[in-house]
């Protein structure tokens, strides 16, 4: 057994494979180790939702607000900071805070082992100036990539979504300056970012926002829908999850008939409904290896750009090559071009900006993701002959975005990323009505959320919402195409790699 849940299906995990702590060795702890460190993880928890709770409610009897954006509800989730002792137990403190564009961050302990970072803000109706607003919206998850936090998405996309109604979430990834990955931690597994990734979703994420909702039913209902919208190399984290788990996901129905085995693995997801899937210049389900080699066929001096910037981190440092890799390099834009050719704006990011964001970088990748443990367990392992994962017919409706500009994520990656999903280009979807999913491309650089032309993919997606909202009226259709049989479920939900082996899947 690879962990132990209670009655309200939370998820507590193996402590070495999730916490990822000291060598990083494969080590198995015995099961009194697991309960303890499962008790002492609820127990945590537990206090954090008393404690949130409560200042929800001393927040909304006094009328109370700490934010300064005027498209933000007032903010209402506390800052459980983490502060650990020298036992490895940790303090949390209660204190909300605020990000730079006024937005409610908070540190939350999760049941994974970890205290993510997570920004999130929920429309204010009164200042909505779409007139948007309305219940039955899903809620936005925001995934970045790799180099990146969830501030990448609350520079633009938060205030563009707030303004359509929609709550938007971005947390930060383990291994970030705002998710810590554990002392001298420099590599965190994919399986690691999937636990963490599922405890968010299916535990701690819902009882936050319920708490937080005031007069917003679509969040404090029991099984809220939820959209999942992934960057770069956060669609491989969720091709894994629906890989490994695509009963909880995907499926109403458990896997196992036994009631009696606890194991997280058996439980059905009843906390979220997923809505649909927005995969942003993913890295595709073979990862960077075929890519590379394709680069490195076409230009050994973009190969060597990318090697360097990403491997050695250089982008770090060199101006110019951060602004090749990630946003389109030294071109100014078409309005520039009428106006100043001489700016030290290109694209819509000043020479500013770019150091401002290269010290986000810096901070972002504390740890990094382990390549080699990835190598093993791709996505692309498990596709059928037309490179379609296993789950295919059971996807809610997907988006795959691509970048004409993009420096990182060629064509090719966008269309094998779309076969994954079953996305169809856009002039055959026309032909083929009963497909829901897409692949399109917009004229943007690789971080298609900043700079001059974001509103490029923040339209297309915004598109694609709009389409979800369009579908939800024939919920009883969707979900006879969705749903895979228990039989289909249980062949695809077993690991199949023998270095789980050590890292049991949850």
């Amino acid at each position: 057994m690879s962990g132990s849940s209670n009655s309200n299906n939370r998820y507590y995990y193996h402590p070495h494979y999730i916490t990822g702590l000291g060598d990083g060795s494969k080590k198995q702890a015995n099961s009194q180790t697991v309960d303890s460190s499962s008790a002492a993880d609820s127990g945590r928890y537990e206090s954090f939702l008393r404690k949130h709770k409560q200042n929800t409610q001393q927040r909304k009897s006094s009328g109370s607000s700490s934010s300064t954006n005027p498209m933000v509800r007032s903010p209402s989730a506390l800052d459980a900071s983490h502060q650990q002792n020298d036992d490895g137990t940790t303090n949390d403190t209660t204190t909300a805070t605020t990000d730079d564009h006024g937005y409610t961050q908070i540190q939350l302990p999760l049941s994974s082992g970890v205290v993510m970072q997570v920004t999130y803000a929920v429309p204010s109706s009164s200042n909505n100036s779409h007139n948007n607003h309305n219940n039955d919206k899903p809620i936005l998850v925001f995934l970045h990539g790799s180099f990146h936090g969830g501030w990448c998405w609350t520079e633009r996309y938060f205030q563009y979504f707030l303004q359509r109604g929609y709550t938007v979430v971005a947390p930060c990834w383990r291994g970030t300056g705002g998710t810590y990955a554990g002392d001298g931690v420099q590599k965190v597994q994919i399986a690691q970012h999937v636990a963490d990734l599922e405890a968010l979703l299916l535990d701690a994420l819902p009882n936050v926002l319920s708490s937080s909702s005031m007069d917003d039913p679509n969040l404090q209902n029991s099984r809220p829908s939820v959209v999942l919208i992934a960057h770069s190399f956060a669609s491989l984290a969720v091709m894994k999850m629906l890989e490994w788990h695509p009963e909880r996901h995907l499926g109403s129905e458990s896997t196992n008939d036994n009631p009696n085995d606890d194991t997280p693995n058996n439980h059905p997801n009843n906390t979220f409904s997923l809505a649909g899937i927005a995969i942003l210049c993913g890295v595709p389900p073979s990862g960077n290896g075929k890519m590379t080699l394709r680069y490195l066929r076409r230009s050994l001096v973009d190969s060597y750009k990318i090697t360097v910037g990403f491997a050695a981190k250089r982008c770090i440092q060199n101006a110019d090559l951060c602004r090749d890799l990630f946003f389109g390099g030294r071109r100014p834009s078409s309005q520039q071009q009428d106006n100043d050719n001489n700016s030290s704006t290109f694209l819509g990011i000043s020479d500013a900006d770019v150091a401002r964001y290269q010290t986000y970088f810096r901070r972002d990748t504390a740890a990094t993701i382990d390549l080699m443990d990835l190598a093993k367990q791709l996505p692309s392992a498990v596709v059928d002959a037309e490179g379609r994962a296993p789950f295919y017919a059971a996807l809610p409706p997907t988006l795959v975005l691509g970048a004409t500009q993009d420096f990182i994520v060629d064509r090719e990656g966008v269309l094998e990323t779309a076969r994954y999903f079953n996305a169809i280009e856009e002039e055959q979807q026309q032909q083929l009505e009963q497909s829901k999913s897409r692949v399109t491309f917009v004229e943007s650089p690789h971080d298609v959320f900043l700079g001059s032309n974001w509103t490029h993919a923040a339209d297309e997606l915004d598109r694609f919402l709009g389409e979800l909202a369009t579908t939800s009226t024939t919920t009883a259709t969707t979900t006879i195409n969705r749903k895979l049989s228990i039989d289909a479920l249980t062949q695809f939900s077993e690991p199949r790699f023998s270095c789980f082996e050590d890292h049991k899947v949850p």
